[in-house]
């Protein structure tokens, strides 16, 4: 992976910026907690991973910071769709499932009512669910098209999904969520995936995993 020039979108991002988006994390995520103790779990382990995978990828603090911001805040648009709906232990029909796909964009028009306009959050939250193939949603955008930050994000959260406990269905191992995620090449960054995969190894079976030895260069932004 080569090193990156910031764009001049992120390289201008004022301070107090940064310091703002600090500040309305905690109160966001208390939100989550209130709204439904399993999405603030899974919130803040979605973070937990992302900011060791960044760390391990190479990234600057700076950038770790961020990407776990953006991490915590990924599903904060399911604020704005009923818990009922969001723990309903049964299958959801499409009406539901359309109020589901709804909350990437639901979380970033929250976000921007809060006042947050940092670009990588904002692309984060909502191009999660997107996919480089363009099966994702709620765009359908494809390739270059899904940013730096959101293909780490994406893997991060895929992940803790597939190996949490759910009221729909039971966990996977991390060996066979790792296993099931290979076969998605065509949706999630395989590079990424593969020192992905290593990290997680080295965390559950020290020995097994390998250290990155890709020095990330800047987060970047893409349009």
């Amino acid at each position: 992976m080569s090193s990156r020039p910031l764009t001049e979108e992120l390289r201008l991002i004022p301070r107090h910026h940064t310091s703002g988006i600090q500040a309305r994390v905690p109160t966001l995520a208390e939100r989550l907690k209130l709204h439904d103790p399993h999405l603030y779990a899974h919130s803040v382990r979605v973070s937990g991973l992302t900011v060791a995978f960044a760390a391990h990828l190479g990234f600057s603090p700076r950038d770790q910071r961020l990407l776990a911001q953006a991490a915590m805040l990924h599903d904060v648009g399911k604020l704005r769709i009923a818990a009922s709906l969001l723990q309903k232990p049964t299958a959801l029909d499409e009406q539901e499932w359309k109020l589901i796909h709804a909350h990437p964009a639901l979380g970033r028009s929250l976000l921007e009512d809060e006042g947050i306009t940092e670009s990588v959050v904002l692309d984060v939250v909502q191009n999660h669910h997107e996919r480089l193939d363009g099966t994702g949603y709620p765009a359908g955008i494809s390739g270059t098209q899904v940013s730096e930050a959101t293909r780490v994000i994406t893997l991060c959260d895929v992940f803790a999904a597939m190996t949490e406990t759910r009221h729909y269905g039971k966990p996977y191992t991390w060996q066979d969520a790792l296993a099931r995620m290979a076969t998605k090449r065509t949706r999630l960054d395989l590079q990424f995936l593969h020192y992905f995969a290593g990290m997680v190894a080295a965390m559950h079976a020290p020995g097994l995993g390998q250290r990155s030895s890709v020095v990330a260069g800047p987060l970047h932004h893409k349009r």
